[in-house]
């Protein structure tokens, strides 16, 4: 129309674009004013991407504790029940070898019998196959295959995370260019597509 001038018409164009859909939250600027690339325009309702991100955060804690837990060797009460039975029939071993060897010596000057060496013998057998045993038990509390997984776990919570965050940070719709909003209509509360 005759009452437009062409110096009304924007040299370049840049148009802002939301990278999320959401309902706008907070207006930062009005048609006509100067803004530079990068400035905030508007801010979409981050509620749901807040809770997106406190609850992948708390899945990286939980996969980090448990992954925390295998690097220790396993679960404390397990380490700790396995680490009590080992002293144990350590220090039964020790007591039923002197029980042993006393009673070998004992033998040999024919003052004990020759079954009470050998249930002397059998009993500090038993002993080492139960502390072998307990060793097997503390070695099998974690495997590889588990740490991988702990490991994998962590990543996975890890990549959650970062795009929670992503999914926060983009909730600003940012000018895409300097220059000035030539149009600007949007009010709180109006919804945005991606």
């Amino acid at each position: 129309s005759s009452d437009v001038c062409s110096s009304d018409l924007p040299i370049e164009w840049g148009t802002a674009r939301a990278e999320r859909p959401g309902v706008v939250q907070k207006i930062y600027i009005h048609r006509g004013q100067q803004v530079k690339a990068g400035a905030p325009l508007v801010a979409l309702d981050t509620r749901q991407a807040a809770a997106d991100l406190a609850g992948a955060a708390a899945r990286v804690h939980e996969a980090q504790a448990a992954q925390q837990v295998l690097s220790q060797g396993g679960r404390t009460v397990d380490t700790a029940d396995i680490d009590a039975s080992l002293s144990r029939a350590h220090l039964d071993l020790a007591t039923a070898q002197r029980e042993l060897d006393t009673l070998t010596r004992l033998q040999a000057r024919q003052a004990a019998t020759r079954k009470e060496v050998q249930d002397a013998q059998e009993h500090v057998n038993q002993l080492q196959l139960q502390i072998q045993s307990l060793d097997r038990r503390r070695a099998a509390l974690v495997s590889q295959p588990d740490r991988a997984a702990a490991d994998a776990r962590v990543r996975e919570a890890e990549a959650s995370e970062a795009a929670a965050q992503s999914n926060v940070a983009i909730a600003v719709v940012r000018a895409p260019v300097s220059g000035t909003a030539y149009q600007f209509d949007l009010q709180i509360g109006a919804f945005l597509q991606a």
